[in-house]
């Protein structure tokens, strides 16, 4: 029987929490606005609905006055803030083997969204998709250099 994959990773919390006590920002507080208890953080296993990650990258981003939060969090996120997928996709030898490790195990973080690429002369387009065609992100990037 396959695990139940529904949500978000609480593992995906923790480059917001270092994003925003970089920024001065206090964790405790952030938590009590959210009306989310911290001690989830502790539960590996622990998954988030898309309404409560989106509450807290939107509060995130409301708090630290960046409007572009999440283009910052993926400009700065280390492989390593993925767990088990970004060690997967360190160790694979090129970027497209890492991308395809990216869209074959992603249900392990997220289970929502996904990736997908297309190469165009000397540029790589990653495009964000989202799995449930009723609803789309808030926003995306659609365009990366490689």
């Amino acid at each position: 029987m396959s695990p139940n994959y529904t949500g978000l990773s609480v593992s995906l919390v923790y480059p917001i929490i270092k994003a925003i006590v970089f920024k001065g920002h206090n964790k405790d507080d952030f938590f009590k606005r959210l009306h989310i208890d911290e001690s989830i953080l502790h539960d590996t296993e622990a998954r988030l609905s898309e309404e409560d990650f989106e509450r807290i990258t939107e509060l995130a981003a409301a708090i630290t006055s960046d409007d572009m939060f999440g283009l910052h969090q993926g400009q700065n996120i280390e492989l390593s803030d993925l767990g088990i997928l970004g060690y997967v996709m360190l160790h694979s030898k090129t970027i497209g083997q890492g991308l395809a490790a990216f869209q074959k195990y992603n249900m392990i973080v997220c289970d929502g969204y996904n990736i997908n690429w297309q190469i165009e002369e000397n540029d790589v387009i990653i495009g964000l998709s989202y799995n449930r065609p009723h609803k789309q992100p808030a926003r995306t990037l659609h365009r990366g250099y490689g």
